[in-house]
């Protein structure tokens, strides 16, 4: 009996691999595909057209006796459509291949299309199964393309230079870093609006000893851009961007804050290294009306005094170094709330904290909300610490 349970145990298990190891039906061979590691959406000529352009991975750049590449590793490639994914499939007749989106680092969109609205392209995007959800959504200062095809000045693939530069919060506050997903998500949010990073072409620096190939443009990022529903409005600056940074990602922010010493020379100023951040939405409620409170945490380290006279020796000057600390992230964090208010825009999310709070009592229309977030009570509260000098004996 024991034997027979055992063949029988047997026989499904032969089936059962069987049927689960039936190979790869829908597989697709790496040599029918063209790796796309960007993407760059602008206006055609054609205003019913749009211009999509990927930037393909090659598969081997050659190199010459010195070691030199003598062809670049990627190609971009652009072509129109009447949507997006009919350009992906007229793309197949121009390079003869796939194109594959499971690498993709970035997708770039042009400002003219951004201002027109961004949701009818990030849809195609969403749907597309192979398009990662992690993927970089950022908008460009003038054409998309431009800044896809400008070489990185350390990476030979541009738009993985493009990924590392939006990831950049960390950094410094003062960079916004949106995923697909997450860009997704505030765009169907009904209280909250939407922001991504901003890249720009500028003109560096020249001087005597830069090479004739080092003069070219460069692409730099610093800021945002905040829209109004699906639409781009304008856009963030150094203040106002790490303002939001404050409130919406404050583990994130590690870069410096720059105060000045009290005594008034001309070179004074210290510089902080924050080290911890929490923040707080808290809503409340009084009669018909509701106010805010954003509360803010922060810790540093003093990582630099170009005032050589200037110690933090006492309390008393740590209290007022403290103070000083506290205000720069109250004044950063009131531009941005000012921005919200000039333009009737939330993209802090403070309609959905209230929402969250009292779902019965906040109850305004979308358009409403706009009107009452110029009116709302927001009180900025900022505990800030020094914790160490780090002072030179």
């Amino acid at each position: 009996m024991n034997k027979n349970i055992k063949n029988i145990f047997m026989i499904f298990s032969i089936i059962f691999i069987v049927l689960i190891c039936n190979g790869c039906w829908d597989r697709k061979e790496f040599d029918d595909l063209a790796l796309v590691k960007g993407i760059a959406v602008d206006a055609a000529q054609d205003p019913e057209r749009v211009k999509y352009s990927v930037q393909l991975l090659k598969p081997a750049a050659k190199t010459n006796e010195d070691g030199k590449k003598e062809s670049k590793s990627t190609e971009t490639v652009s072509i129109t459509g009447y949507t997006l994914f009919e350009a992906h499939r007229n793309l197949i007749k121009k390079i003869g291949r796939r194109p594959f989106y499971g690498h993709t680092e970035i997708i770039v969109i042009s400002e003219e299309i951004a201002k027109k609205g961004i949701r009818p392209y990030l849809d195609y995007f969403i749907r597309d199964k192979e398009v990662g959800r992690r993927v970089n959504i950022v908008i460009s200062e003038g054409d998309a393309v431009k800044i896809l095809n400008t070489p990185h000045l350390v990476e030979d693939i541009s738009a993985a230079g493009l990924r590392t530069m939006v990831d950049g919060i960390s950094v410094s506050g003062i960079i916004i870093s949106s995923e697909l997903l997450e860009f997704k998500s505030s765009l169907l949010a009904k209280y909250k609006d939407s922001v991504c990073s901003k890249l720009k072409l500028v003109k560096p620096e020249k001087n005597e000893e830069m090479e004739d190939e080092e003069k070219n443009e460069i692409v730099t990022t610093k800021g945002g851009a905040f829209f109004k529903g699906d639409k781009l409005i304008s856009w963030l600056d150094r203040t106002q961007t790490r303002g939001f940074s404050w409130v919406k990602f404050p583990e994130e922010i590690k870069g410096p804050v720059v105060i000045r010493a009290p005594d008034q020379k001309i070179y004074n100023r210290l510089s902080i290294e924050i080290k911890k951040t929490t923040t707080k939405i808290i809503p409340e409620k009084f009669d018909d009306n509701f106010k805010i409170t954003i509360k803010v945490d922060t810790e540093g380290y003093l990582i630099e005094n170009l005032d050589p006279e200037y110690k933090l020796d006492t309390e008393k000057d740590y209290i007022q170094m403290n103070k000083r600390y506290a205000q720069v992230v109250i004044n950063e964090i009131n531009n941005i709330l000012d921005l919200c208010r000039e333009y009737g825009v939330d993209i802090l999310g403070l309609g959905e904290a209230i929402y969250k709070k009292y779902p019965k009592e906040f109850t305004p229309t979308v358009s409403e909300w706009r009107k009452m977030i110029k009116e709302t009570p927001v009180e900025i509260s900022v505990t800030a610490n020094i914790r160490r000098s780090g002072m030179l004996k």
